[in-house]
């Protein structure tokens, strides 16, 4: 019997920031008995859990898919029989394109009890990180949103001519995609940007044109994931960026304390900067610096590594689900 109290909940982590997350998603991820988290999803919020609730990480790279999406239904549905609180922590927004949906339509074939909570999807956090607003009275007043990893099931002859166009996932063939709007009539001098971490403090832009972006990302040799945005709003940027003048900006801090005094110390200098840091604890190193108004903090110039923590912070649960093997 599945307990009455007990759901599965697709939750949405938000873009990078971990801020960013809703109060309800904070309120689940407290009373969570298991969590499953994804590699967009910020691993900080990880804390957020009691000590003794389970974390498995399920994420999934363009080229590394260390679980299924067929496996993290059959688990959601495995974890909802037991007739605990499961959240599903997912990068952005469940149901845009973060397959919110197939995950909730295999709980509802199987009768688990499910909730969705929205979350604040990339390209709005990337539009307000990177002072590129998706519509403009000026500029725009229609968004389209579009993946871009097949490029041939997209009709660039609609989407292309969009005011403001925003492609997921599309990195790896921005040369292709552009060469197709452009085949469809739109101005190769177009503006337009690519955005890797948005709203994190390892947020990298790159700003060019139509025509010029894709010499832009393979000279500067940037990966996947990131968000391509085209339109004349990109040109607000000049203008209205905020995020990258902070002064602790792109700087990851090691304080060597314990854990539970590393986050009081990071949330200082999460206000002295207006934006968090990276956070590292227990690591020593030989050239110290003082933040002023904050603890005494060691700053390299790195930024955090996407890949999920060895062990929780906290000192709790958590397992990887094994890569399958290849047959």
């Amino acid at each position: 019997m599945i307990s009455p109290r007990r759901k599965v909940y697709l939750v949405g982590a938000g873009p990078g920031d971990p801020e960013l997350i809703t109060l309800k998603a904070k309120r689940l991820l407290s009373q969570a008995d298991v969590i499953l988290y994804d590699h967009l999803a910020a691993h900080d919020l990880l804390d957020l859990a009691p000590p003794a609730a389970e974390r498995i990480y399920v994420g999934k790279k363009r080229a590394n898919h260390s679980v299924s999406q067929d496996e993290i239904c059959a688990l959601l549905v495995e974890l909802g029989r037991r007739g605990v609180n499961v959240v599903r922590l997912k990068g952005g927004d469940p149901y845009l394109f973060g397959r919110g949906g197939e995950e909730a339509e295999a709980l509802q074939l199987a009768g688990i009890p499910f909730e969705v909570v929205p979350g604040v999807t990339s390209p709005l956090g990337i539009a307000a990180y990177t002072g590129v607003p998706l519509t403009h009275r000026d500029h725009t007043s229609v968004v389209t949103f579009v993946t871009g990893h097949d490029v041939d099931r997209i009709d660039w002859t609609k989407v292309g001519a969009a005011e403001t166009l925003v492609v997921f996932m599309g990195l790896s063939h921005l040369t292709q995609i552009a060469a197709r709007i452009i085949e469809e009539g739109r101005d190769p001098n177009t503006p337009a940007m690519a955005v890797r971490w948005g709203t994190r403090p390892d947020q990298e832009v790159l700003v060019g044109t139509l025509s010029t972006l894709p010499a832009l990302v393979h000279e500067q040799g940037m990966k996947p994931p990131a968000t391509i945005v085209i339109g004349e709003v990109v040109q607000l940027r000049q203008r209205l960026s905020w995020f990258e003048k902070l002064p602790l900006f792109g700087q990851k801090i090691i304080v060597t304390r314990a854990r539970q005094q590393a986050h009081s110390c990071g949330w200082r200098l999460t206000t002295s900067s207006s934006s968090p840091p990276s956070m590292e604890s227990n690591v020593s190193s030989n050239a110290s610096t003082k933040v002023p108004g904050t603890c005494a903090a060691f700053a390299v110039g790195s930024a955090p590594s996407a890949r999920p923590p060895a062990t929780p912070s906290n000192g709790s649960t958590s397992r990887w689900i094994s890569p399958r093997r290849s047959t």
